[in-house]
This record gives structure tokens, C-alpha cells and sequence, in this order.
């Protein structure tokens, strides 16, 4: 069969257009691709820059926060020397509770007084100071007088008298004779922070039914019960005659674990 001269020219235009259309999209998604290819690239190289962006910004955060830790725990550092420091300056210090207020009241013959009844007294040119604290009107509890002595020698008598006695001194004792009987205490004088400590280890031993509870030189809370004692005094000498806590440890394991042989 014959095909006319004029179908078979306009058969291979169609075909060269195709191929025209065909090589033209291909172009086209050459370059689409390569646009594509650019952006994941330069996406990729952001992403990169970013991870080590963030990596860099943690590795700062973690030298601000180590650089914080080691700041606070130096500040902590100086917060134990400024109270250490200041309670060395209460050393001489006494203050006594529950001495009733009165109206021109001499303080000194007060402290005086109170010194006598414990048993040792003090002539007045051997006190620095001596003043009393403002009271709680709410509770009508009167201030503690505070007293500063020269010699810390006063003072040591003082309180190994007070605590050695443990006769209680009332209000009675000094001659307030008007109003309800009441107790005198004598007590060493201490910081804020060291106040604070006390309160906290009272909480503790009335909540925990400690029979002692004290704190360490870490600050660190310690206690032990009435059980605990009586363990402690049942040990074999050769155990509680330490005097390292690692030996004591050592010593109390291998009684723990061969009784029989003590």
C-alpha cells in the first residue's frame, strides 16, 4: 500500500516535534533536578551549620551551668566562713531568757545576778556589753538580755556551772516576786543561720523521736535514737575504742559477722 508523499512529511514534523517536546522536558527536569539538588544542598549545609550551632549552644549551657554550680558552691563556701566567723565572734556572748521587763531595769545587775545563782560571779568592769533584745508583743514574751564578757574563761565557767548543775533558775531566784512563776534559761548566743539549724534539729528530733540529733561540720544532719544507743553500748570494747570512723567500720563488719569469737 501506497502512502501519499504529504502524510509521510507531516508523520516526521509530529515525530520531530515530539522529540523536540520530549528533549525539552527532559532539559526541564534536568534543571528542575538541579535546582532540587542545589536546595537539599544548601538545605543540608544549613542543617549541618545548625547541628554544630545547637552542639556549640550546649556545650556553652554546659559551662554556664558547671560555672554556676561551682559559683554557688563557693558562694556556700563563703556563706560557712561568714557564719563561722561570726559565731567565733559570739565566742564571749551569753543570752539569757525569761527575765521579766521592767521600766528602767538595770541589765548588767540582771546578768549579774543570774551569774551569781549559777555560781559564778562576775564584776561588772569584766562585761564588754549588755543589752536587751526587743520582746514578741504578740506572745508577751520578754527579749533576751545579751552579754558580752571580756574573758571567754567567764563564760566557759558559766555555762559548765549552768549545764553541770542543772538546777533551773526562775524568775523567783532574782526576786519577781509579782505574776506567775517562770524559768530562766542561759544559753550561748549564736548566728541567724546557727539559730535556724537548732530550730531544724528540734523539728527533727521531736518528729523522728531522735533521743540526740546534732549537725556535722558539713552542716549535714545526724541523730541517734534510744535503740541506737543501746546497740552502741552493747559493742565490744575493741570496737567502740576507735579512733577513726574507717577502723570503727572495719571493726564493727567483722563483729557483725563473727560474733561468736568476741
Amino acid at each position: 500500500m501506497d502512502i501519499p508523499k504529504d502524510d509521510i512529511t507531516s508523520l516526521i514534523a509530529e515525530i520531530r516535534l515530539m522529540r523536540e517536546d520530549i528533549n525539552r522536558n527532559n532539559r526541564d527536569f534536568t534543571h528542575a533536578l538541579n535546582q532540587y539538588s542545589e536546595i537539599v544542598e544548601k538545605n543540608t549545609k544549613l542543617i549541618e551549620e545548625n547541628s554544630k550551632n545547637i552542639k556549640t549552644l550546649i556545650e556553652r549551657m554546659d559551662e554556664i551551668t558547671t560555672h554556676q554550680k561551682t559559683f554557688a558552691t563557693k558562694l556556700n563556701e563563703i556563706d560557712a566562713f561568714n557564719n563561722n566567723l561570726e559565731q567565733k565572734l559570739l565566742s564571749n556572748v551569753i543570752e539569757i531568757a525569761g527575765v521579766p521587763f521592767q521600766r528602767n531595769e538595770n541589765v548588767i545587775e540582771l546578768a549579774k545576778n543570774v551569774f551569781k545563782k549559777i555560781g559564778h560571779e562576775v564584776d561588772s568592769i569584766l562585761i564588754d556589753d549588755v543589752y536587751r533584745t526587743r520582746g514578741n508583743p504578740m506572745t508577751k514574751t520578754p527579749g533576751v538580755i545579751v552579754v558580752s564578757l571580756l574573758r571567754r574563761i567567764d563564760k566557759n565557767i558559766i555555762m559548765e556551772k549552768y549545764k553541770k548543775e542543772r538546777r533551773q533558775i526562775s524568775n523567783r531566784d532574782l526576786g519577781f516576786l509579782d505574776g506567775e512563776g517562770s524559768n530562766i534559761y542561759v544559753n550561748n548566743r549564736l548566728t541567724y543561720n546557727n539559730k535556724k539549724l537548732l530550730r531544724d534539729a528540734k523539728l527533727v528530733q521531736r518528729e523522728k523521736n531522735l533521743k540526740y540529733v546534732w549537725f556535722n561540720k558539713n552542716y549535714q544532719l545526724c541523730s541517734f535514737t534510744v535503740k541506737a544507743i543501746k546497740l552502741y553500748n552493747n559493742l565490744p570494747e575493741i570496737v567502740k575504742t576507735t579512733t577513726t570512723a574507717a577502723v570503727f567500720k572495719k571493726r564493727l563488719k567483722d563483729y557483725l559477722l563473727n560474733k561468736n569469737d568476741y
